[in-house]
């Protein structure tokens, strides 16, 4: 198994989230611009396609648990951008 560095782990979330901006999941293009995106952010071929989706999988309960506790602070009259610092 090869490790991620915390850069490799930023640029796959930074594409998923920038390809569900663009395309629906159901799409067959989703992955693959996925994966295109990530190669475009890290410049290297350490990881394939399938490494990334399980990647992507491990790092989205971890992604999930935050939100959780995220929604859970009150807003208050604070706007999201408060509430995130």
């Amino acid at each position: 198994m090869v490790h991620w560095t915390e850069e490799e782990e930023l640029a796959l979330v930074t594409s998923i989230v920038g390809a569900q901006r663009t395309l629906r999941r159901g799409q067959t293009a989703y992955l693959t611009r996925v994966f295109q995106e990530y190669q475009q952010h890290v410049g290297n071929a350490r990881h394939n396609l399938n490494t990334c989706q399980h990647k992507w999988r491990e790092l989205k309960l971890h992604l999930d648990r935050f939100k959780a506790c995220f929604d859970r602070v009150p807003a208050g009259d604070l706007s999201y951008d408060d509430r995130v610092e």
